[in-house]
């Protein structure tokens, strides 16, 4: 935009140019809809400025191809774990009939160990439910 000085709108004319430059080089498979996403940035631009940059921060995630989302997935939780935000369950249940084939119904004596394996395990305070 010409003569604008706007912080904020000159981010988006950046992200805007970046993106566009990556759909010239076919790099932007992964986020065909990327035009309705700068039309919400403006929206929320005249709405609610004070968001903009949230939404920047998911356009920026948006353009990057499947590997560069799948690595920075591995990074956050690695990230998340390291600093104890997220809790690992210290051991795993396992039996061989489910894990070696997946088709194969387990029997009422490994049914058991599943349903009491999750019990003891969802109620340590260091692991939860939805962690699982």
């Amino acid at each position: 935009l010409l003569g604008v000085t706007d912080p904020e709108l000159l981010e988006l004319d950046a992200i805007i140019a970046e993106i566009q430059e990556l759909e010239e080089h076919g790099k932007l498979l992964d986020y065909p809809d990327w035009k309705d996403d700068v039309e919400t940035a403006e929206t929320i631009y005249l709405e609610n400025p004070s968001e903009l940059q949230s939404w920047f921060q998911r356009m920026h995630i948006m353009k990057l191809n499947q590997e560069e989302k799948k690595s920075r997935v591995i990074e956050k939780s690695e990230e998340l774990v390291k600093n104890s935000i997220v809790a690992v369950p210290p051991e795993v249940w396992r039996t061989t009939a489910a894990d070696d084939d997946p088709h194969k119904k387990p029997t009422e004596e490994e049914q058991i160990f599943f349903r009491l394996g999750f019990i003891f395990v969802a109620y340590r305070v260091d692991y939860w439910w939805w962690e699982s």
